[in-house]
């Protein structure tokens, strides 16, 4: 097999392609590949040396005639041989697919809309099941040249009637339509396969696929380009005519250019989306060859309004040549068919005045039937009683009778005067008939030709005028969608605003109920209900008296920061017979004065660092470890200075609290031992309780 290595995402892996019969080699071949998109590259996708151009000047002599005629219809034969040596081993599954088009995944309007796939030269489905084992919401109609390829792809396994229909067809003969329902088709995949046909059938070819193809639907192509090495490694006897070749095996390959594919699909209604060159280079170490390869690949789209102005300018390009090549006699003969022409719209006129006037005819014997039997109704009622229905009746048919006589009257005067125009026009033709008789002889092919075009035109402007249409009623749907679902938003949004609120929820913390701001005076605490207090007191360079916001701010200090060794907590309470029943504040007294008193702290998750007792009992060697390190630093920072440390924080501590009136046992806070521990004793957990701050 083959070894490819892949260095471009414009490249595919190698090709082996019926068109190409490029036999395997088991060397070791690294394979490169780049978009040719310079200008200069899309006019030469190759530099050629001089032996190359010289053997191409050189390889002139082209097939006889006879053996170019029994080639084309031999051509399904040959393709049939071909099926037949190789079977299906000779082609690679072609995986590059969807990574090359991505309209093959992205032509849905919804994740789960089929996509209608048409694969023409479908081989033995070496594109077409891959395609279906990638993405199930996918239909394909796969045909091909070949009635043995057809019989290749029924008789695989992956082969499914639900997701796949495969049939023989000759694309340059056979109607599509007979297979395939009229512009349904998506996409179309021309992958290796315009080369196989002969130059003068390629767009016949072209109009028979656009015919089952949506408006907007897409072509994707991929073939061999111009210079490519299989077209420089024909010998001499082998070409057919410029840029087609005959392999040995009968089958034959054309080479494009960009310009000629684009003109190819542009006359053929197309309008070209992506068309460039891809080069590639295959080169084989072992024996030291290099083999550069040229494709083509490239994208068309489906549009009508491109279709008849492709259209407009062939008939205006052709006409021109037939009017150079025919000459005065054009000119000369413009009456007598501009005379036919006139004749021809009287025609029509006349035959349908007189398809008016039978109309109204009987419409008229239909009218005076109905009066005919509304009278003969009357006449026979013995009781002459007056009924008022077949009275209405009456009424009503007398008055159609008035108007199909008059309907009748108008149509028969049309009718008369468009006879006698097209009798008029016919005695004209006839006399220019007899006096430019050898003009019109020769100027026919030029007539003939341009009715031909206008036709052509004619359905064409029909066309587009209905997909106009379309058009503008979609858009019309889809501005009343938008206005829908903007009044369906606003309803939504106003619903929401006028909606009543409900009652809001009790808040959480400081957004807790202020029911009372009662005065600090008569306020009391239970000491059992405090879990822990902690007081900031400032320097002895301060002073003693801090205001209320810098209270605040240094309140928020200290419950981010916390204390920062345990010789700055407060003494606790011996026992619970020790505590003070209540904390007894006097009224001109502010909290504030005292420093702060922090937030009730709850269990572990409201308490901070190492300063509740139940904190250190859930952490355990985590939080006695972080204590050693904090005390170890201290005692080798601050051992000079402890002592009077103390004694300051000590006679504040003792001001603070006689002001408060609360009664506690004395602490010393003297120098521990090494391995002391600071530590609290366990208390019960308190309940939490709200102070409010005057």
């Amino acid at each position: 097999m083959t070894d490819t290595k892949e260095t471009s995402k414009e490249a595919p892996p190698y090709e082996d392609n019926p068109q190409s019969h490029e036999s395997h080699n088991s060397s070791k071949v690294t394979s490169t590949a780049t978009p040719a998109t310079s200008k200069s590259a899309s006019l030469c996708p190759r530099v050629l040396t001089p032996e190359q151009l010289e053997k191409l000047h050189n390889d002139a002599i082209l097939v006889s005639d006879f053996k170019q005629l029994k080639l084309e219809k031999e051509a399904q034969k040959n393709w049939d041989l071909f099926y037949k040596r190789n079977s299906t081993n000779f082609f690679k599954d072609r995986h590059w697919t969807t990574r090359e088009f991505e309209e093959l995944k992205a032509c849905r309007q919804f994740e789960a809309q089929k996509l209608v796939l048409l694969e023409a030269g479908c081989g033995v489905g070496n594109c077409l099941f891959p395609l279906l084992e990638e993405d199930l919401n996918l239909f394909v109609y796969a045909c091909d040249f070949s009635p043995r390829a057809v019989d290749f792809v029924k008789q695989n396994p992956l082969y499914n009637a639900k997701q796949c229909k495969a049939f023989q067809c000759d694309l340059t003969k056979d109607d599509l339509l007979e297979n395939i329902p009229s512009e349904s088709v998506d996409v179309v995949t021309l992958i290796f396969v315009l080369s196989a046909v002969h130059p003068d059938k390629m767009h016949l070819l072209l109009e028979n696929i656009y015919k089952v193809l949506k408006p907007g639907g897409c072509v994707l192509f991929r073939d061999y380009g111009l210079y490519d090495h299989a077209m420089m490694r024909f010998k001499s006897g082998n070409k057919l005519g410029d840029n087609f070749y005959v392999r040995q095996d009968g089958t034959r390959s054309f080479f494009f250019s960009d310009d000629y594919l684009a003109q190819l699909f542009t006359q053929a209604g197309y309008e070209v989306l992506v068309n460039e060159y891809v080069l590639r280079e295959t080169v084989n170490k072992k024996e030291g060859l290099s083999v550069p390869r040229v494709f083509l690949q490239s994208k068309f789209k489906k549009e009508a309004r491109q279709k008849f102005r492709s259209v407009l300018v062939e008939a205006t390009v052709k006409l021109d040549e037939l009017v150079k090549k025919i000459g005065k006699p054009v000119e000369d003969s413009k009456p007598y068919w501009e005379a036919r022409r006139v004749a021809r719209q009287a025609q029509l006129e006349a035959q349908k005045a007189t398809q008016d006037f039978q109309r109204a005819t009987e419409v008229l014997r239909a009218a005076k039937e109905t009066i005919a039997l509304a009278e003969q109704k009357l006449l026979e009622d013995d009781n002459r009683q007056f009924d008022s229905a077949w009275q209405e009746m009456l009424n009503h048919a007398t008055q159609r009778v008035m108007e199909a006589e008059q309907t009748k009257t108008r149509s028969e005067l049309l009718h008369k005067e468009t006879a006698a125009k097209y009798n008029s026009a016919m005695n004209r033709m006839k006399q220019l008939e007899k006096k430019l008789k050898r003009a019109i002889n020769k100027s026919k092919p030029y007539f003939e030709m341009k009715a031909k075009y206008y036709l052509q035109l004619e359905q064409l402007k029909k066309n587009v005028d209905d997909l106009q249409a379309k058009l503008c009623l979609a858009k019309g749907e889809y501005k009343m969608a938008l206005k829908n679902l903007e009044m369906i938003s606003d309803e939504i949004h106003e619903r929401r605003r006028s909606s009543a609120m409900g009652p809001r929820g009790r808040g959480v913390g400081a957004e807790g109920d202020n029911n009372s701001l009662e005065d600090l005076s008569g306020f009391k605490m239970e000491s059992d209900a405090i879990s822990m207090t902690s007081e900031v007191f400032e320097d002895d360079n301060c002073s003693s008296v801090v205001s209320e916001e810098d209270s605040e701010t240094q309140s928020m200090c200290s419950l981010s920061s916390g204390p920062t060794s345990p010789l700055e907590m407060p003494a606790p309470f011996t026992s619970s017979s020790s505590r003070p029943s209540s904390l007894d504040l006097p009224s001109p007294v502010s909290l504030s004065d005292f420093g702060l008193i922090s937030p009730v702290l709850g269990p572990r998750s409201e308490c901070s660092g190492a300063s509740s007792p139940e904190c250190d009992l859930e952490r355990g060697d985590r939080a006695e470890g972080a204590e050693d390190e904090n005390e170890n630093v201290l005692n080798n920072n601050s051992n000079s200075s402890s002592s009077s440390s103390n004694n300051n924080k000590k006679n504040g501590l003792e001001t603070k609290m006689s002001r408060l009136s609360l009664k506690r046992i004395k602490t010393e806070f003297g120098p521990r031992k090494s391995g002391e521990h600071f530590s609290l004793a366990p208390r019960p957990a308190a309940a939490p309780v709200l102070v409010h701050r005057v």
